[in-house]
């Protein structure tokens, strides 16, 4: 089981406008900016059986492209965190589950 936990830390200086076709916030495709933060990912593996910690890493937020957006917008909060990069996160863990078999 993997357990991530977010923590931004400061502004990165960028901005990221995102588009919206239909949303209860977001009318006629509105662009909404947002501010981008830098992230720390602190990610914890744990056994699904006895919930033992198995290792523990910490990984920068690196993705502050359109795949950042937020899929839907419900209420307009002027900040984002920069978003985890799902490949770098499984090279992480490949080993892990290469070594359980």
């Amino acid at each position: 089981m993997v357990c991530v936990r977010v923590e931004p830390t400061t502004d990165s200086g960028r901005d990221l406008t995102c588009e919206y076709s239909a949303s209860p916030v977001a009318s006629g495709g509105a662009p909404y900016e947002f501010n981008l933060f830098e992230t720390n990912y602190h990610v914890t593996v744990r056994q699904a059986g006895d919930g033992a910690v198995v290792d523990q890493l910490t990984l920068p937020g690196t993705l502050g492209d359109d795949r950042n957006c937020p899929s839907e917008l419900y209420n307009h909060h002027p900040t984002l965190a920069l978003g985890l990069d799902h490949e770098v996160l499984g090279d992480k863990l490949r080993p892990l589950v290469e070594s359980a078999r």
